[in-house]
């Protein structure tokens, strides 16, 4: 997408929006599994990184919920693969450091999953608790 982009996460149409910055027109909607929640950016911003949460919302009850990370293309605008956070699930908060480390949380588990190189990964590297209830959003 050579033109400004803004990029919208639609949680409840379970869609990603890729829409024109300057006339506002949509360019193109994906659709990713149900409930899709925070997202980042990587610092060439090549690809985006979207927390499946799989739940409308925190007052669902049980053990269930997204237990992945969705990546998306932004030059396509394709998701092009899925990183496993099993069995860690319900992931909110991410973010992606100086090194374009990925940590994702776990709000089910209050557990932090940290992924040394996303564009690989499939699994978590490491997996770090909170000490938290319900922890979803990190600095």
């Amino acid at each position: 997408m050579a033109k400004d982009t803004l990029i919208l996460n639609q949680k409840s149409a379970h869609t990603i929006g890729f829409f024109d910055v300057e006339s506002g027109q949509a360019i193109k909607q994906i659709r990713v599994e149900d409930y899709p929640h925070e997202f980042v950016v990587d610092s060439q911003q090549k690809y985006m990184y979207v927390g499946h949460y799989g739940v409308e919302n925190s007052g669902i009850i049980g053990d269930h919920g997204g237990c992945s990370i969705f990546v998306i293309d932004i030059e396509t605008g394709e998701q092009v693969r899925t990183i496993s956070c099993w069995p860690y699930y319900r992931i909110h908060g991410l973010a992606l450091d100086d090194q374009d480390r990925l940590y994702a949380m776990s709000e089910s588990h209050n557990v932090m999953v940290v992924y040394e190189d996303p564009t690989t990964a499939s699994a978590p590297d490491r997996a770090i608790p909170s000490g938290g209830f319900k922890t979803h959003l990190f600095l």
